[in-house]
């Protein structure tokens, strides 16, 4: 049998405590309440025996004051203040002036502190002459007694009053605790050894008994326990048959798992290619209502046509952005979309955030502060496409949704270990526009949503680019949170965390790469200028690269240079991308890394539908051609 639990954890010592607070404090208040009364009692006795002394002492007093004999006067007063249940004795005559006093005594001219005070009680009564069958009154006496004297009378009763308590209390105590071990202690500990030596393989010959008398709750007990090992017995039962039966089902749903799964990877890689083609076949007519309403543009119109083709620009404009923000979010989801962190200066992302928004911050006569942390390193390892991405969604918002006001852009950062070369960074986009209600702030992140009553014709938008910011930003490590006020403005703060900290080199190493990123170009294309030039790659190269150049040149010049003159006239996508292809073979085959960046950049734009900036990179081909034919003369 398992031992007793100690039995300062025990149940009985914890229903004692419970018990036992209750029945002390019972025992407290009935033994004040005794100890109240006998006070009172004897209180009560103590003026009855001070009434009496009123029998005994009224005529010698009476006498006295009437023959004026102060020092019988003073002398019965003083043989009363000697009795044990007179602590004072006042007498004045019938115009209240102290005639005697001895002991204490409430004096209006000496007055007790107030503790003597609250202790004191009397008895007065007035002292009356008669002549010629009329009583006078020349005096009164008041014989005062106190609580101490009531103390002193009731002690011996108060003590024996605690001392009973004491020993009821410790006699209950004792009792108490030893019939609930013996009661519910030991039983329990013959259910807790039940408990341990029950086992699912030996159920068939359990047995248990309780030790106790009558039917209480704990031979219920021992029977609910015995029916729930019966019970577990069937049940063993039934789970060994259910255990077999799922065994099969699980085999029959890994397969059907598996099946579905390849359906799924099946059908995620058909939407993929879905998306791409469809992005490719709408991106493309699309393009080309830009390109030739920027070439209309260009011509002389009515004022009642240019209206019209500023509509389809507009239109043009906003469906292109909103395929793209389509395709991008298709691709987070899909988990096709990667980060790729290259070394970035940070200051020159937002030159060219600042640059885009300039003209509309103008127009809109709204102030811009920028402030970023002097310290801030000067190359951290992000994804600058990324980055520009993001920061560009919440720059047009904060422009947008403001009429007035400022708009600032916080760059700030902490540093935990300075010892590793990693950041946390925080870039804060505040505007003093319309704001966000608070009941909008938990649904202003999801696809397609957008603030309740905005005025669409006004502000436009999709609803897309705060759900594809957040989902960047998460994609890199971070957070992108809001904090705002209706009709009082916003705040967007991104919190990107262990940012790598980069050396100056890591920069250096990647000054001369040509930029030509898809995200750039869609930047381009939104605000209508080139957020960066299209410029060449630069002619770094190699005496191995420059030895190769006598064969190359003429092989450019005769086969690429006829090709590149009939593209000038017109330019079909396919005819561009056998071109971008022949320069970017040759230069792999001559290892001519310029020619290489030059085609790559080529079929970027060409695959983003970029024409515009192909058309410009097109044009320069023959002062790339004529760069190379000067590395030949020197």
């Amino acid at each position: 049998m398992a031992s007793l639990v100690p039995i300062k954890n025990s149940i009985a010592t914890q229903l004692l405590k419970v018990v036992f607070s209750f029945y002390l404090i019972l025992t407290v208040a009935v033994t004040l309440l005794q100890m109240i009364a006998e006070y009172t009692h004897t209180k009560q006795q103590t003026l009855e025996e001070l009434g009496f002394l009123e029998t005994t002492f009224k005529r010698p007093l009476e006498q006295a004051m009437w023959e004026m004999n102060f020092s019988q006067l003073r002398s019965t007063v003083w043989g009363i203040s000697q009795l044990p249940t007179v602590v004072g004795v006042q007498v004045q005559d019938h115009k209240s002036e102290v005639l005697a006093q001895e002991g204490q005594v409430m004096s209006l001219e000496h007055p007790l502190e107030d503790q003597v005070y609250s202790q004191l009680f009397s008895h007065t009564f007035e002292i009356e002459h008669q002549r010629g069958g009329k009583l006078f009154k020349i005096g009164e006496v008041t014989i005062y007694s106190s609580a101490a004297v009531v103390f002193e009378k009731i002690q011996f009763g108060f003590i024996f009053l605690i001392i009973n308590a004491f020993i009821k209390t410790l006699v209950f105590w004792i009792l108490f605790l030893w019939i609930s071990r013996f009661m519910l202690s030991r039983p329990l500990a013959v259910l807790t050894a039940a408990t341990e030596q029950l086992q699912l393989d030996r159920l068939e010959n359990f047995k248990i008994s309780v030790k106790t008398q009558g039917r209480n709750e704990l031979k219920t007990l021992e029977e609910a326990f015995q029916f729930m090992v019966n019970n577990l017995q069937i049940a063993r039962n039934e789970l060994t048959e259910v255990n077999q039966h799922l065994e099969k089902k699980v085999q029959q749903r890994t397969q059907e798992l598996r099946r579905a799964k390849e359906q799924a990877e099946v059908a995620n890689q058909a939407k993929s290619e879905f998306l791409a083609n469809m992005s490719h076949e709408l991106r493309t007519p699309m393009n080309a209502v830009l390109g030739f309403t920027e070439l209309l543009d260009a011509t002389t119109m009515a004022p009642k046509q240019r209206n019209h083709l500023d509509a389809i620009k507009t239109g043009s404009t906003n469906l292109l952005t909103l395929i793209n923000d389509i395709l991008d979010l298709s691709k987070i989801e899909a988990g096709k979309f990667d980060i790729h962190p290259t070394p970035t200066r940070l200051e020159v992302v937002i030159e060219e955030l600042m640059t885009i928004f300039s003209l509309k911050l103008s127009e809109k006569q709204l102030e811009f502060v920028l402030s970023i942390d002097p310290e801030l390193p000067p190359v951290l390892l992000i994804d600058k496409v990324r980055m520009r991405q993001v920061l560009f969604n919440l720059m047009g918002n904060a422009v947008k949704f403001t009429n007035y006001g400022t708009i600032t852009l916080r760059v700030t950062f902490e540093q935990p270990d300075r010892s590793q070369p990693y950041l946390d960074l925080c870039i804060a986009v505040e505007d003093t526009g319309i704001g966000i209600a608070q009941e909008e702030l938990e649904r202003i992140f999801e696809s397609f949503h957008q603030q309740e009553g905005q005025d669409y014709k006004r502000y436009g938008g999709t609803g897309l680019g705060l759900t594809i910011s957040k989902r960047l930003i998460e994609k890199m490590n971070g957070t992108l949170t809001v904090e705002s006020i209706l009709r009082k403005g916003s705040v967007f703060r991104i919190q990107l965390k262990q940012v790598e900290i980069l050396a100056l080199d890591d920069w250096s190493d990647r000054g001369t790469r040509f930029d030509s990123t898809p995200q750039l170009n869609h930047l381009r294309s939104f605000v209508g200028q080139a957020a960066v030039p299209v410029t060449l790659p630069p002619l770094d190269l190699t005496p191995e690269a420059v030895s190769c150049l006598p064969v190359l040149v003429p092989i450019l010049e005769k086969e690429l240079l006829p090709q590149w003159k009939h593209l000038q006239t017109v330019q079909p996508v396919n005819q561009v991308r056998v071109f971008a292809h022949s320069i970017q073979s040759l230069g792999n085959q001559h290892n001519i890394p310029p020619l290489i960046q030059y085609g790559t950049c080529l079929l970027e734009y060409l695959e983003n539908f970029e024409f515009a900036d192909m058309r410009v990179l097109l044009h320069k081909f023959p002062e790339l051609l004529q760069g190379l034919r000067g590395k030949i003369t020197h």
